[in-house]
């Protein structure tokens, strides 16, 4: 099932097809993101009227949990923290063209800390979370068209841990768990670091992805 970002008071829980996923409306312009002297921020803002996260709140097409270390219990005080990335996009084209981001997609103006534990979701104060920090993230090409928006919620408990973090400590090695799902809100991409074997793909079976795709990867030969 779908989550939605900080109001959801439950726990987060082979070859390539010959068929052709969903289709999509191809913007050929580059994605910013890939150059950080872009004036994305500007032309998102002029052709986009703001950032579109303040309005889109609801379910998630796909969602990246992470840990500052997956094998350890989330309720252990070695667990600096724990992060959840909220995706609104095309996911069949998430998965062709590799979901990738970086700071140059973090819509600053936006972000603010959750000081207050009450505001908290429960889930996340079951976990002994009392702290958060929001990022809202948007990727757009130099035309204006938004490829993907995502909102990241990082939990801690102390400030003093929300305040250090920074996108690139975000890595691959520290994603425990991504779901994706369907218009429908099928899902249709399954991860876990605990249970790898259990991985699945509705769309594209085991072709390896780039990016915050976990699994499969490349084997190197």
């Amino acid at each position: 099932m779908r989550q939605e970002p900080q109001t959801q008071d439950s726990e987060q829980d082979s070859k390539q097809p010959a068929a052709s996923p969903p289709p999509y409306s191809f913007d050929p312009g580059p994605s910013p993101a890939q150059g950080r002297d872009s004036n994305w921020k500007t032309v998102a803002d002029a052709k986009l009227g703001g950032c579109a996260l303040h309005q889109k709140l609801g379910q998630q097409d796909m969602c990246v949990t992470l840990r500052s270390d997956v094998k350890t219990e989330i309720i252990n005080p070695d667990v600096d923290w724990e992060a959840h990335l909220f995706v609104y996009g095309n996911v069949p084209r998430l998965m062709r063209e590799g979901f990738h981001f970086s700071e140059a997609n973090v819509r600053t103006e936006c972000s603010h800390f959750i000081l207050d534990e009450n505001e908290i979701p429960g889930y996340a104060r079951s976990r002994g979370w009392i702290f958060g920090r929001i990022y809202h993230l948007m990727d757009v090409s130099r035309r204006g068209r938004r490829h993907w928006n995502a909102i990241l919620v990082v939990y801690a408990r102390k400030t003093s841990v929300l305040s250090k973090i920074r996108l690139h400590h975000l890595s691959l090695d520290k994603v425990y768990r991504v779901t994706a799902f369907n218009e429908k809100s099928q899902e249709i991409y399954g991860y876990e670091s605990a249970c790898p074997a259990n991985s699945f793909n509705a769309i594209y079976n085991d072709k390896p992805l780039e990016g915050w795709w976990p699994w499969p990867r490349k084997t190197s030969d």
